[in-house]
């Protein structure tokens, strides 16, 4: 088992290992709450995927840059998810064909909504916080 002041150590590195498997866990709870949405209600299917997708987005430029401050990670997420958000107002054909792919419909979404800013910057902050509390 592990001892705490080895967890603690590898917390405060922000290990890549430990944001990798963040990573992985929160894209698995995205799946689940998009793939299954009949089982879930809108909240949790559609506001707490769109959350998770922030958080995902947060999690991504830590493990590419695991030494950048959190509030300059949350920022650059939102930069990138904002940026996505926007792009879905660009509807040429070759986009749409990516768009129509399971994959790049999740990655890049399809409809533009401004109450997605909500959710992409609720589940950053969540990624921030939780950061800054375990560091």
């Amino acid at each position: 088992m592990l001892s705490s002041a080895w967890m603690k150590r590898i917390v405060k590195s922000r290990s890549r290992v430990t944001l990798a498997i963040g990573l992985v866990v929160v894209v698995a709870i995205g799946l689940t709450s998009r793939l299954v949405p009949g089982h879930f209600t809108r909240i949790i299917s559609k506001d707490l995927g769109d959350a998770l997708w922030g958080l995902m987005f947060f999690l991504i430029v830590l493990l590419g840059r695991p030494r950048i401050g959190t509030w300059k990670a949350a920022i650059a997420a939102m930069v990138l998810v904002f940026a996505i958000e926007f792009f879905k107002l660009y509807h040429a054909a070759w986009i749409e064909n990516v768009r129509a792919n399971a994959v790049g419909g999740l990655l890049l979404g399809r409809v533009f909504l401004w109450g997605n800013f909500v959710s992409y910057a609720a589940g950053i902050l969540l990624g921030a916080v939780g950061d800054r509390f375990a560091r």
